[in-house]
């Protein structure tokens, strides 16, 4: 998962801004994804200025996100951090120096990133630890009575909790004594007082053994059993729990959920048992509450303004209600809030987060990948929902230009394939763009609406461009069609299904027929669809021998006539066996290989674009390799023959290619290249000779990966400009333009 930032690279300008500027109007996520299957997510004030963030961990992706919530429509980010994928996150001050730290749980390591005055933390982490045991939860108290915040750390797989002593700088070693055993498949687990001593005990709940494991600490970092496992009728099997005084009797008290409880009209669900402690490290069961169906944690505060803490927690039908403590430690569930129409809430935290001093909640929803927030209205009910813009499932895809709207401009289109959507953005020139709306696809689940490669083509030759979709998960590409204004329709049939995982897409004239058709990709086929285009915009599946073979794992896919016959060949590049495949085109739909195909480019080719780089007339390719770290350069003749060109391949400065495109960039009638690529990351120049040679003219180092790139004059001056969007952790998309790569001064680019 992975936050993802535009840029603009225009000859000869500099103009830096940012889509928070004058000249966006647009949400200030409009790209971001934030986090992919978030696993963990808790409220804190890190700055101290009144105003909480929401700190969130996935487990999907590699990036902690920190919010900040000014209001419930009001959200901004305020840190992100890579840190690997996260089972579980924690916000104590581990080094005693007053700020605020992280501990990150990734799985079997621990890690502390340091917090300053600000709320910021390091970029990473002081302090690591490698365990020696997976962990399931994370927790946090002093165990051993010097001062210091120390973790707990259940692990379902060993039947165990390891202790880690904080030696008070923030780093971690493993008590003497530590693992304690506890029951079988041991999940979640809380710490707290039980016996009135003044130690921190642990109780977790084991979901096989349904029972609970108590251990009472000596206050020196070693626990003890209280005595065999505590055994209550959950009705099923325990997954979660929070200790909490409930009855205000100044001792802690349990609260556990167990999954799998036989309801009262007889079906499975959630059960709630509400546990009294009796001060001596036991418990008794004091109640037991059906709840019907519920995921994620159970946060507490006091939604009813009676100075007792509540529970809230997911019922069923996707809504949230509260447990109303009557301050005995007695419950009952109060009103349910207004359903959140498919989005599937699976974790909730809970956050003052309309500045009236009562606890509100946050959710983060599966099914749109978005959070929402409910505001409390002080009775133990919600006044009203407020959805946001966040996003936290996997980034931007693939990025088209065109002019969609008639005024001479470029305008983007952009896949987004954890909103199931095609953001469009307006070109207001010189670089600039505005938020243009969005293209929905069908289907209810963004899931499986998963757009990829996108192209922007007049499809039915009315001047006015038209858009191809991908949509990998339906196995289908969509077709919309433009009205010269900047809005579109669904074309009639779309969309269409290919019978294979649409990757990629190209667009071009595959039977001699003057009209447009589409070749669609499939990764796990090793194939293209071909779809064969009636002029209006409407296509039909070709026949015989689709989908056509290509080699194993394809990525990029590209129609082009190489012969000049008027129809185009499929070249794929495909990284599984290192291949390059050239179909050549019967002139009815159909394709056969073109010897020599497969052409060997190097490891994992990841991009592909045509050009005649030597003036002979013949087309040729220029192919990246992803972990290839160079770039090939095959120099074709009238007969399908390609050859290495001389000095081929051309090494990057880094570790992985991206893209690749050609363009004369420097205005002599030549095509040159232009690729991205990353670790380190950053753009490359070659410039062309005329004879197919190439010389690097600059390399423009970037801090962040360039995912995709386009040329086109995007500021109407004639001369090519780069469209890129990458790979980020910075809080805002950005747009930017430079000269670091072109000038416009009529000489060679000079590359600083």
């Amino acid at each position: 998962m992975r936050k993802s930032t535009l840029a603009i690279i225009l000859a000869g300008v500099i103009t830096p801004y940012s889509y928070a500027s004058q000249a966006i109007q647009a949400p200030l996520l409009i790209f971001e994804e934030l986090a992919e299957r978030p696993s963990s997510a808790l409220v804190a004030d890190l700055d101290g200025n009144g105003v909480p963030e929401i700190i969130l961990a996935d487990n999907g992706g590699n990036y902690l996100t920190v919010l900040t919530v000014h209001s419930a429509t009001d959200i901004e980010v305020f840190q992100r951090l890579e840190t690997g994928s996260a089972n579980g996150v924690g916000i104590h001050d581990v080094d005693g120096d007053n700020h605020q730290d992280l501990i990150i749980d990734v799985g079997a390591n621990i890690s502390v990133y340091k917090g300053n005055s600000s709320g910021q933390f390091e970029t990473s982490p002081s302090s690591s630890l490698q365990l020696a045991r997976a962990s399931t939860v994370i927790r946090f108290g002093d165990a051993n009575g010097d001062g210091a915040i120390d973790i707990f750390s259940t692990s379902v797989f060993e039947d165990s909790i390891t202790v880690l002593i904080n030696d008070g700088t923030g780093t971690f070693a493993e008590a003497a004594e530590s693992p304690f055993p506890t029951g079988q498949r041991s999940g979640d687990l809380e710490v707290g007082d039980l016996n009135g001593d003044q130690n921190i005990d642990i109780v977790t709940v084991n979901e096989q053994s349904q029972d609970l494991t108590i251990l009472l600490g000596n206050g020196q970092g070693s626990f003890s059993p209280a005595g065999s496992n505590v055994v209550f009728n959950f009705s099923g099997a325990p997954t979660g729990i929070n200790l909490e005084d409930w009855d205000l009797d100044g001792d802690a008290d349990a609260f556990i959920v167990s999954c799998c409880s036989i309801l009262p009209d007889g079906s499975l669900g959630t059960g709630v048992s509400v546990l009294e402690s009796d001060g001596v490290g036991n418990f008794e069961e004091l109640t037991n509450i059906p709840v019907g169906s519920n995921i994620g944690s159970l946060p507490t505060g006091d939604f009813d303004r009676d100075g007792d803490s509540d529970i809230a927690l997911i019922t069923a039908d996707s809504t949230i209600s509260i447990l109303q403590n009557n301050g005995s430690g007695q419950f009952s569930l109060g009103a349910m809030s207004p359903p959140i129409d498919d989005k599937d809430p699976r974790l909730i935290t809970v956050g003052d987060f309309s500045g009236d001093g009562i606890a509100d909640v946050a959710t983060i929803n599966r099914t749109t990948d978005d959070l929402s927030i409910l505001i409390s209205d002080g009775s133990g009910g919600f006044s009203s929902i407020f959805p946001t813009a966040l996003s936290f499932g996997v980034d931007p895809v693939a990025i088209a230009l065109a002019d969609i709207n008639s005024d001479g401009k470029q305008d983007a289109l952009v896949t987004r394939r954890a909103r199931g959507d095609i953001q469009i953005l307006r070109g207001v020139g010189n670089g600039l763009f505005q938020d243009g709306g969005i293209i929905s696809l069908t289907g209810v689940n963004p899931r499986t609406r998963e757009p990829s490669g996108i192209q922007a083509v007049d499809l039915n030759d009315d001047t006015f461009e038209d858009v191809v979709v991908a949509k990998g998960p339906e196995n289908s590409v969509a077709v919309f069609l433009g009205d010269g204004a900047g809005g579109f329709s669904a074309a009639p049939g779309s969309p269409y299904p290919v019978n294979l995982g649409g990757r990629d897409i190209a667009v071009g004239d595959v039977d001699a027929d003057g009209l447009a058709d589409i070749a669609a990709l499939g990764f796990s086929a090793d194939a293209v669809a071909i779809l064969l285009g009636n002029g209006a915009g409407e296509f039909t599946l070709a026949g015989d021998g689709n989908p056509i073979p290509v080699g194993d794992g394809p990525v990029a896919i590209k129609l082009f006539d190489l012969d000049s016959d008027g129809i185009g060949e499929i070249i794929t590049t495909n990284q599984i066996d290192n291949s390059v495949s050239i179909l050549k085109s019967d002139g009815s739909g159909g394709f056969v290989s073109a010897l020599p195909s497969p052409l060997s480019p190097g490891t994992r080719p990841q991009d592909v674009d045509v050009g005649d780089f030597d003036g002979d007339g013949n087309q040729d390719l220029a192919v990246i390799n992803g972990t290839g770290r160079d770039i090939a350069i095959f120099l074709g003749d009238s007969e399908f023959q390609f050859q290495h060109a001389p000095a081929s391949p051309i090494t990057l400065p880094g570790l992985r290619g991206e893209n690749i495109k050609t363009a004369d960039l420097d205005d002599d009638g030549d095509l040159d290249i232009v690729a991205t690529y990353g670790i380190p990351n950053g753009t490359l120049v070659l410039l062309n000779d005329g004879s197919g040679q190439f010389t690097t003219r600059g390399d423009t180092p970037f801090p962040l990966l360039p995912r995709e790139i386009l040329v086109n004059d995007l500021d109407g001056d004639l001369l090519p400009d780069l469209f890129m969007f990458f790979d980020s952790d910075e809080e805002e998309v950005q747009a930017v333009t430079s000269d670091v790569i072109f000038t416009d001064s009529g000489e060679d680019p000079i590359i600083e």
